[in-house]
């Protein structure tokens, strides 16, 4: 077969191509090229390697795309049209829910902080020149690299995920859960930070089988599932920790019962890359099953516990977490609260008092208690009097 060498020059936009993917709209009809006839073989020319320019910014122009839980893409993109002054261009709403459109620079952080936005991307134009032999160039370079090798293991209190990253340009990996088999419907479980390979799901039923994939995503791009791996947690014990690459774990946890109701922690942050902290509670004793009670922001080194019951131990230990990764526990701290304070007797009502003569005054009154042990009967002479 000839083969010959034809310089190309391929500009991708990234609207037009998820236009292209995903509109319900098609382009238009695609001519195909003429095959080339069958010769003999000639000498080959050297091939030349494709450079790949930087991208190019379109101004103004953006894709949308909406969380999962969106029904109606075409609708809500037309309403937020209405409502910010923009142009729409194309909706998607089958591999992913969301539009393209000009939209005003003014727009573009109100619709940042728009809940049923999950992400914005600004329209960019990628640029290959290339010379190659026998074959036009394809979109495999822009497409990302599937995670590999995932593993889901039991952890007694969850599922330690963890997976190989064979990309380089990710923006982030979505974790995905089904309850009903490998073969069943799977739902989105996190997102986490591009680079982090772990993950420990502790939203979990002991005895309960679960299977997980996982996705990296950049922007509207997202590559294939990681093949599928599943676990059924035992329940019981702790969430494990995760490689020593976790932030370093907390120290010198205090605990202090301040009232029948009241618990504060204290402990030392020994980490500088932590996302907050975890507070896991157990009422059953430093070696009994904790359950995650609260979750701070990252540098802070105090907790207040309201949700505790009078007369009752409750026993801490703290953990940092930076995405999907987390720290080694700190030390465990006990507190016992104390026993709530007696319940004062209802006052009494209806005091009457009758003169019977001039050396004896008769007192009546309704008595509205149930735990008291008497009553003090006090006199003053005159309203002034003591």
């Amino acid at each position: 077969m000839l083969r010959w060498l034809r310089p190309i020059c391929a500009q991708l936009a990234l609207g037009l191509v998820l236009f292209a993917c995903m509109s319900e709209t098609p382009l238009g009809p695609v001519e195909s090229e003429p095959e080339a006839a069958e010769t003999t073989p000639q000498a080959e020319e050297p091939e030349l390697q494709a450079e790949r320019k930087p991208p190019q910014f379109v101004p103004d122009q953006y894709i949308v795309v909406f969380e999962d839980s969106v029904e109606d893409a075409t609708g809500l993109a037309l309403g937020l049209q209405q409502q910010h002054g923009m142009q729409v261009r194309h909706t998607y709403q089958h591999v992913l829910k969301g539009f393209s459109a000009q939209i005003p620079p003014q727009a573009v952080e109100a619709l940042r902080k728009n809940p049923r936005v999950r992400f914005i991307e600004q329209n960019v134009v990628f640029q290959l020149d290339q010379a190659v032999t026998g074959a036009e160039p394809t979109l495999e370079a822009l497409v990302l690299d599937a995670p590999s090798d995932l593993q889901a293991l039991d952890s007694g209190a969850g599922v330690n995920l963890t997976w190989t990253d064979n990309s380089s340009d990710e923006r982030a990996f979505e974790i995905w859960r089904s309850t009903t088999g490998a073969a069943g419907d799977f739902t989105k479980l996190a997102r986490i930070k591009a680079n982090l390979t772990a993950h420990s799901d502790t939203d979990v039923t002991a005895g309960q089988e679960y299977c997980y994939r996982v996705q990296a995503v950049s922007g509207g791009q997202r590559s294939a599932f990681s093949g599928t791996s599943c676990a059924t947690p035992s329940g019981g014990g702790d969430p494990p920790s995760d490689p020593p690459s976790g932030p370093a774990a907390p120290s010198d946890l205090a605990t202090l019962a301040v009232s029948d109701g009241q618990i504060d922690l204290s402990w030392t942050d020994n980490s500088s890359n932590e996302k907050g902290f975890e507070v896991w509670r157990s009422t059953t004793g430093a070696t009994g099953s904790f359950t995650k009670v609260a979750r701070t922001k990252a540098n802070v080194v105090t907790y207040t516990d309201v949700g505790v019951t009078a007369g009752q131990e409750y026993c801490y230990k703290v953990q940092a977490v930076e995405g999907g990764q987390r720290s080694a526990f700190s030390n465990t701290s006990c507190a016992t609260t104390g026993a709530p304070p007696p319940v004062p007797p209802a006052a009494p009502s209806g005091l009457v008092a009758l003169a019977i003569d001039y050396q004896r005054i008769d007192l009546t009154w309704f008595d509205n208690a149930s735990n008291e042990d008497g009553f003090r009967v006090e006199r003053r002479l005159g309203l002034s009097g003591t």
